[in-house]
């Protein structure tokens, strides 16, 4: 299985229902596209930076909300009132969207 793939499980497994999007998430998808080296979720409930610090990720300093797994992938999260369903409504709208349900994976 793809490294990006397998921490991508992993993710989804600590945190619960997040959505992949981003360069990783087009490559999944359509089996093409630009590589990436990290990891972009969307998620579907609030997460505070305390919970993500007990379960051994690491707060990166830059401008984005970047944080390091605790397998040592980077990894950025949007963390703005998304919610799920809103999500997969603009993916269908937006084909420029792409999104891939981390947590239909895991199960």
């Amino acid at each position: 299985m793809n490294p990006l793939v397998r921490e991508a499980v992993e993710v989804a497994k600590d945190i619960g229902d997040v959505v992949l999007v981003g360069a990783a998430a087009v490559m999944l998808h359509t089996r093409e596209g630009r590589s990436s080296e990290d990891l972009d979720f969307a998620l579907a409930s609030e997460l505070s930076d305390d919970i993500l610090l007990d379960k051994g990720y690491i707060k990166l300093r830059d401008k984005r909300d970047s944080w390091q797994t605790p397998r040592h992938f980077k990894v950025d999260f949007f963390r703005k009132d998304v919610g799920l369903s809103a999500l997969l409504l603009a993916t269908m709208r937006h084909s420029k969207l792409i999104t891939f349900n981390v947590f239909l994976v895991s199960t």
